[in-house]
This record gives C-alpha cells, structure tokens and sequence, in this order.
C-alpha cells in the first residue's frame, strides 16, 4: 500500500491526460471529460479492505477512496501492476455520474468493428477504464526505464489469466480488445512476440492466439 500511495499522483496525471487524449480521438464534449477529472484528481485515499481479496473497487459513495483486497495489494509491489491498476479504478471514479457513458459506447463500438470483442452494456464501463489504463501504463513505461523491454513490461501486466464475468471482459479478450484499439499496443507487442516474446514461445491460451 505504500508503493499504491506512492504512485496515486502519477496515476491519476496519466490516467487524466490519456483520457483527455482519447476524447479527442472519439469527440466527446469536453465538459464531460473535464468532469471525470475533477472527481479523478479528487482521488486521495486508497485503503487496504480484506473483504476484497483478490480484487480492487471504488464506491460511488465514497469518490476520494480506492479499495484493495490483500491478495490485489500483493500484486501491487510492481510499479506497473500498480499504476496500470489505479488508473483503471480511477478511471471508475470519472464515471461516477456517467460522464464517460458516450465515451465508453465509442470504444465498445471500435472494439466489436476492429478486434470482434463484443462488450456488454454491463462490461463497456469495465474495457473502457481497461483502454485508458493501459495507454497510461504505456506512457508510464515510457517515462520509467528498467532492465526489461516495454513490450515485456507491457505484456507482463496486461496478460492475465481471469475469465471475465457480467461486469468484466476475460483477459483474453480485454487484450485482443485493446490490440485492436490501440495500434502502437498492437504493433509493439506483435512484434516482440514474433520476434519469441515470453521464454520463445506463445502460449496456447495466450490473447493472441485464441
């Protein structure tokens, strides 16, 4: 939770400029872009709760607060993981009065033309939060060299194994999504998983090949 603490600030500057960014590209008004970033930059208080475990979550009631299972938080010493993470969550507190409604069917309507992901009514708030979150993460990547390739990092964060349910794409096909709508995602890790990607080889149920 220190390390969660330590890079909110980050987070919420990324996730507030690549939502901005993405607007633009998809033309909504930016009176409802510019809403969703009051209530993101009012974000200030993440908070362990071990009632979640494996998850994290925002409350409406409670706009300044992001919450983290025990088992999430673990996940969460990686600065990747953990950047990635809080932008999704924040990217939940914008939409806390439906600002990005016209946005996230803009992005569930790319996702179903480009890459054939068909997102619910249920699941378009979730894959939109999952898109700003990873061109944050891309740009944090960008800004923070390590010992590892970007597409690695990239891939290590993005390529989970959960199966998705009525509020959640499957990670399978909330990165097929995300390779579609993001061409610079879909060319740099097309590319490195060509050129052997992780250990040399793709996994069978791995996003690209399913």
């Amino acid at each position: 939770m220190r390390n969660v603490n330590r890079l909110l600030g980050v987070a919420k500057s990324l996730a507030i400029e690549a939502l901005r960014k993405t607007a633009v590209r998809y033309e909504v008004p930016a009176v409802s872009i510019e809403a969703a970033g009051r209530r993101i930059a009012l974000a200030n208080r993440p908070l362990l709760d071990k009632r979640l475990d494996e998850s994290a979550m925002v409350d409406d009631r409670f706009p300044n607060e992001i919450r983290f299972g025990p088992a999430c938080a673990r996940e969460l010493i990686c600065d990747d993981d953990a950047v990635f993470t809080l932008a999704h969550e924040l990217i939940h507190i914008g939409n806390a009065g439906g600002d990005l409604r016209q946005l996230a069917g803009h992005i569930a309507r790319d996702a179903r033309s480009i890459a054939c992901v068909n997102a619910t009514k249920g699941q378009e708030e979730d894959l939109t939060c999952d898109f700003i979150a990873e061109i944050a993460l891309r740009n944090f990547v960008a800004m923070r060299p390590t010992a590892r390739s970007p597409e690695e990092r990239m891939w290590l964060t993005l390529a989970g194994g959960n199966t998705g349910d009525g509020a959640h794409l499957s990670d399978v096909l909330t990165v097929r999504a995300l390779m579609g709508l993001d061409p610079e995602l879909r060319f740099t890790l097309m590319r490195w998983l060509w050129d052997g990607g992780p250990g040399g080889y793709t996994e069978v149920d791995s996003p690209v090949t399913e």
